[in-house]
C-alpha cells in the first residue's frame, strides 16, 4: 500500500502529476490518492497546476478540462 513517503519520492523526483497518472502508477484508488496529496497541499510542498494546451496525445478519450496535476514547488 502506498505511503507520504512514497509518494513524497516519487513527487519529488517527478515534480509535475496528474492525479489519474498518481492512480495508474500505484494501482489506487484516485480518491485514495487525493487524500495523501492533501497533505502535501497543506504543507506548501504541492500545489495544483493549471493546464493548458493539449496532452499530446491524440486518442481524444478524455476531457483535457478534467485532468488534474500537481506541481512539487519545495526543493
Amino acid at each position: 500500500m502506498l505511503n507520504l513517503s512514497g509518494l513524497k519520492k516519487y513527487l519529488k523526483d517527478h515534480r509535475v502529476v496528474t492525479l489519474n497518472g498518481l492512480a495508474r502508477t500505484f494501482n489506487e484508488e484516485p480518491q485514495f490518492i487525493q487524500s495523501l496529496l492533501e497533505h502535501f497541499i497543506r504543507k506548501g510542498c504541492l500545489r495544483n497546476r493549471p493546464m493548458s494546451g493539449k496532452c499530446g496525445i491524440t486518442c481524444n478519450k478524455c476531457q483535457f478540462s478534467d485532468i488534474v496535476a500537481y506541481e512539487w514547488v519545495e526543493s
